[in-house]
């Protein structure tokens, strides 16, 4: 399979362009934004949102080429039929090939919370104390209310990411996981996940710039025996368009 990829796979640039000579990174900026910034020594490359299976070949054989765990294409698949708008694919503006590619989704996950603490053995309730019913005698408290309902709290997941070598330390990585992160915040996810080698220390590099922590490590997680870092990142909120400007 040729590393050029058909322009008719690649079609307009529906996301973004990064500038000649400048790389992406992170922040936070404003309101539910993830800043764009510029520095030297970068490829010139266009994000797309994946569109359909004829990109699946071009980012199966980036991906297998790159991490250290194979998928199956029903893995791929899985991603990409159902999360088509957290999927983005690098192309070199020279060439027009595809040279990265981030695979993410969106989980529904039970809000955190602290757990309630229980009451000490010197508790005094100062809830007044209701005899049972009888004619002419008080009423029992009426039940409780139930508890507000909640939206739903969203996580982005990011699956695989991966770049070409011949394009690394370009900033096509962080552009990828910017755009897929800005997505995320558009979907109004709260924060975003993902695992990491734990001897991979460029990768760890590139996530913990953008705002992800290191939050458990997980021994053996890989099928080669290797440990991994579970790292999260906690996204701004999308803004309030509602919200009266100053």
């Amino acid at each position: 399979m040729s590393n050029a990829t058909p322009p008719s796979l690649i079609g307009p640039s529906p996301v973004s362009t990064a500038p000649p000579s400048a790389s992406v990174a992170c922040a936070a900026q404003g309101p539910g934004r993830l800043a764009v910034a510029a520095r030297r020594g970068s490829a010139k490359i266009r994000l797309i949102q994946y569109q359909d299976e004829r990109q699946l070949p071009f980012v199966q054989k980036l991906i297998d080429g790159d991490l250290s765990e194979p998928y199956s294409i029903f893995t791929y698949r899985y991603f990409l039929t159902q999360w088509p708008q957290l999927c983005f694919l690098a192309v070199d503006i020279d060439t027009e090939a595809i040279i990265g590619a981030i695979v993410c989704k969106l989980d529904t996950r039970p809000k955190p919370h602290r757990p309630a603490r229980l009451p000490s053995p010197t508790y005094v309730s100062r809830r007044p104390v209701v005899f049972p019913s009888f004619p002419g005698g008080p009423s029992p408290l009426p039940p409780p209310l139930p508890p507000p309902e909640t939206p739903p709290y969203l996580r982005g997941y990011i699956a695989m990411l991966a770049v070409a070598t011949s394009h690394r330390r370009s900033g096509t990585g962080t552009a990828l996981a910017t755009r897929a992160m800005q997505a995320m915040v558009d979907a109004g996810a709260a924060e975003a996940v993902l695992e990491a080698e734990a001897c991979n220390e460029r990768a760890l590099g590139l996530y913990e710039n953008l705002g992800f922590m290191r939050t458990k490590r997980l021994e053996g997680y890989y099928l080669n025996g290797s440990d991994a870092f579970r790292l999260v990142a906690r996204l701004p909120r999308p803004p309030d368009e509602n919200a009266v400007q100053p």
